[in-house]
């Protein structure tokens, strides 16, 4: 067990194992908590081990998955497939909000084991729990997912109801049908912010000369969205349809803003960046000079 994760510093743990990339830091009244990083990097391994055995229904369309069998399924797969319903997607497999789920459910094993602090980054992809007497979550924000530096910083109010921030788009960890350079969410948890990013990132998008697309086992074999087109490369996109695509991602965002499964949203594409709400006052978001 030991090579799969690794105490980087007083409070913080890096777990490396699989398709896992993940850090988690903990804090007990403003002190590194290392037993409670270790509890979640245990959990890390465990709820990896338990979706393992269920993969071949994580990575069915949400439509094909019957209801009668899901109270066998492991607590992991049953929250993917619930965040993943809200988005009323049918091509969707609850993959879309593995991430977030994962990271969910690690920051609730670290306050299990009496941190008051949690932050749990699985791969850029965020779930977090911070005390009452903290005013502010701050979040760093990578603008375009082919540079993986922080251009933005998100400050999110404490009270604001948000434990979830996660990032998609052209660049990332997985594959998108739309040319957004990153969409990050921000949602009351993870498994909800993650589901809704990779929505709002593949509803960005336009029709180019520049944009070559092709079907997704091309770029990944072992894809669970065999089948669907998804975008391969983006050249010079015209001014006009760059604005077209990321009106088509401000109107999934509102979308699922309006049912309340996302408390806020930030598209880039390129030099362009759109804001959901358009003056939202439960965060900011500023540049890093």
């Amino acid at each position: 067990m030991e090579n799969k994760f690794n105490v980087i510093k007083e409070g913080k743990v890096l777990v490396d194992h699989g398709p896992i990339t993940m850090v988690i830091e903990a804090r007990l009244k403003g002190q590194p908590y290392t037993h409670a990083a270790i509890a979640g990097a245990y959990e890390a391994i465990e709820l990896l081990d338990k979706l393992s055995s269920q993969l071949y229904v994580a990575k069915k369309y949400i439509k094909d998955i019957a209801f009668d069998n899901r109270h066998e399924y492991p607590l992991v797969l049953k929250k993917m497939i619930e965040s993943v319903e809200l988005l009323e997607e049918p091509d969707f497999t609850p993959m879309a909000s593995v991430a977030g789920t994962f990271a969910d459910m690690v920051k609730a094993k670290v306050f299990e084991a009496g941190a008051d602090y949690a932050l749990v980054n699985n791969g850029g992809d965020i779930s977090y729990q911070i005390p009452d007497t903290e005013e502010h979550m701050r979040i760093g924000v990578i603008s375009d997912l082919s540079n993986s530096r922080p251009t933005h910083v998100i400050k999110i109010n404490a009270n604001s109801g948000i434990k979830g921030a996660c990032t998609s788009g052209f660049g990332g960890r997985s594959l998108t049908k739309g040319v957004a350079s990153s969409v990050t969410v921000l949602a009351a948890s993870g498994s909800y912010a993650d589901a809704a990013a990779t929505s709002i990132a593949n509803a960005t998008d336009c029709q180019d000369p520049s944009i070559i697309r092709c079907l997704a086992e091309e770029l990944d074999y072992s894809t669970d969205i065999r089948g669907q087109l998804v975008t391969k490369h983006i050249g010079d996109m015209e001014k006009c349809n760059m604005e077209t695509a990321v009106r088509n991602g401000l109107k999934r965002a509102k979308a699922l803003y309006d049912k309340k499964m996302i408390l806020g949203a930030v598209i880039f594409l390129k030099n362009y960046m759109a804001v959901y709400p358009e003056e939202p006052t439960d965060f900011t978001i500023s540049a890093i000079y």
